[in-house]
């Protein structure tokens, strides 16, 4: 990579050391961290794993993870990351070595991405990484460390998608390709944190365009772009367009506490995690009152866009009063502090840029960061130590969170499962009542998180589950004639075969979750389930494989040629 060509290798080697001294202590202690998402995710990891080792590819209903209950998952998170993520999950022998490397392949893509983008804004090598190791200890990537939420992924992505936004501020122009590809990438890694990137573009192509003399050429190369991210991105559009056309769907909670997740309420470490970049957040705004008529007309930018996510990230926006008044926006959102990820790695880059700039003395700085990096380090390894602590206890090393059921009552089994082969072992001992994204066929008025246990967890124990080619079987021995509720989910697009017979609308009852009751017979019953997939999504799956490709080679040949 052209970034580590010159005073690279230091910048490099820099980056894996710390990678590799944070994975340390886990790696000693041969401690596992189950965050309150690790379940959620562990599952779909899991079934897209199982798809690419059975060559077995099942964009919908998933039938290997989530009890196997034919559930969807994969296309409202992320598809493209999802199978990279089984990737590694194939080559981790266990659940622990899979949440050793993907920490460690996070750290790397956070320094690396981060040093890339402040290295493209001309940032001194040696000031580029020091911040690029702060970012890595930074909460935003810690996230997925000490709970696996997925918004680290997005965060450790996003300095890379911000490098067309170099050219645009500098130049005046869009790169169209890269930056497609750029916001294609994040759109299929994390949703959400795609939205805060066309946030980001979308202010400073704002602000630049009022001020731009060539606004055509402008809105040329900008529409071009979204052009090709529609492209790339074609996948996930048809699967969402499929499955919310003519059936409602059940959206992730919403969290009516929101207030409480601010950076200026009970999510403040996300300021002070690790303390120094508090510090810098200080220092930046008091350079800027000091200096404000000398600063950069980028800087200037780089500080506006960041205080409107500082804002959206704190309780100077409303957020209780929205969420009362169930303004749908504020539904969506449910953690505002997710708000600060982008604001954390707009106020490292701004800070590179003020020492380029001269804006901060040097001296101080040096003296300064002599401290801050060790500081930042030691504050991370005590968090790092304080969570793997208790996976030593015997009621709370297991950080999931409410709504988990764990079928054996010796610790010691659950926590060997971790490190076994097997690695559905871990999932099935261990199970989360997740109702996310089930259809909604009718309001039972009771809470979807206890029917979602009641209908596919105590249910899955009373039947034998396998994959056999495109369809799932499901099995068990009827004692009578008479309905039975079996733990699997229908999508309008399910389709469900009976001891042979397919059966048709009316001879299915389906819960107010989608979880369905039919007829058994006596003795053997097996029930097929299977997916059929519209004609429209596979062409648009077809087309955007072909896109990536197409920009792949497209990339390849220009630096080939270069």
């Amino acid at each position: 990579m052209r970034v580590f060509r010159k005073n690279g290798v230091y910048s490099f080697t820099a980056i894996i050391m710390l990678a590799i001294l944070l994975i340390l202590p886990q790696l000693v202690s041969r401690q596992m961290i189950v965050g309150s998402d690790a379940l959620f995710h562990f599952n779909r990891v899991y079934d897209a794993g199982m798809q690419l080792k059975e060559h077995n590819f099942q964009y919908f209903i998933s039938m290997y993870g989530f009890q196997q209950s034919a559930r969807i998952i994969l296309p409202f998170y992320g598809p493209i990351m999802t199978y990279l993520h089984g990737v590694i999950f194939l080559l981790s022998p266990t659940w622990f070595h899979y949440q050793l490397v993907s920490n460690f392949i996070l750290y790397v893509l956070a320094g690396v991405s981060m040093a890339c983008l402040l290295k493209k804004l001309e940032v001194p090598s040696k000031w580029g990484t020091v911040l690029s190791l702060l970012f890595m200890t930074t909460f935003s990537i810690q996230y997925w460390i000490l709970r696996q939420g997925f918004s680290a992924w997005g965060a450790a992505l996003m300095p890379f998608c911000l490098l067309p936004l170099v050219d645009l501020i500098k130049k005046q122009r869009i790169r169209s390709l890269p930056l497609a590809i750029f916001t294609g990438l994040m759109f299929q890694t994390h949703i959400f944190s795609s939205v805060l990137l066309v946030l980001i573009y979308l202010l400073f192509f704002s602000y630049l365009f009022f001020y731009s003399s060539e606004k055509i050429r402008l809105l040329k190369e900008l529409s071009l772009s979204i052009f090709l991210f529609f492209l790339l991105t074609l996948n996930v559009w048809s699967s969402l367009f499929e499955l919310y056309s003519g059936q409602k769907i059940l959206p992730p909670f919403v969290n009516y506490s929101m207030h409480l997740s601010t950076i200026t309420w009970q999510s403040v470490y996300m300021l002070l995690m690790p303390f120094p970049l508090f510090i810098l957040l200080l220092v930046q705004f008091y350079v800027f009152w000091q200096k404000k008529e000398s600063w950069p007309m980028m800087s200037k930018l780089i500080l506006f866009v960041e205080s409107i996510f500082l804002i959206l990230s704190s309780n100077l926006i409303p957020w209780h009063f929205l969420i009362t008044n169930e303004i749908k926006i504020a539904q969506i959102i449910q953690f505002p502090f997710r708000f600060f990820i982008p604001a954390t790695i707009l106020l490292l880059v701004n800070f590179g840029l003020l020492l380029k700039e001269g804006m901060v003395s040097i001296e101080k700085a040096e003296k300064a960061l002599k401290w801050f990096f060790p500081f930042s380090l030691i504050q991370t390894v005590i968090l790092l130590l304080f969570t793997l602590s208790f996976w030593q206890t015997e009621n709370d090393y297991l950080q999931s969170g409410m709504h988990v059921t764990i079928h054996e009552t010796n610790t010691a089994v659950v926590k060997s499962s971790f490190f076994d082969k097997n690695k559905q072992k871990a999932l099935q001992l261990v199970e989360k009542a997740t109702p996310d994204y089930l259809p909604v066929y009718y309001d039972e008025g009771q809470n979807n998180y206890k029917l979602y246990k009641k209908g596919i967890i105590d249910e899955n124990k009373k039947f034998v589950k396998e994959v056999k080619g495109d369809s799932l079987i499901v099995k068990w021995q009827g004692d009578k004639n008479l309905n039975v509720t079996i733990p699997i989910i229908k999508y309008r697009e399910t389709k469900l075969e009976l001891n042979g017979k397919k059966l048709s609308e009316k001879e299915i009852e389906l819960s107010s979750l989608g979880v369905i009751k039919v007829k058994q017979q006596e003795g053997d019953n097996q029930l097929r389930v299977s997916y059929e997939e519209t004609a429209l999504f596979k062409m648009s799956l077809w087309l955007t494989a072909f896109t990536w490709l197409g920009c792949v080679f497209k990339i390849l040949f220009v630096k080939a040629v270069k």
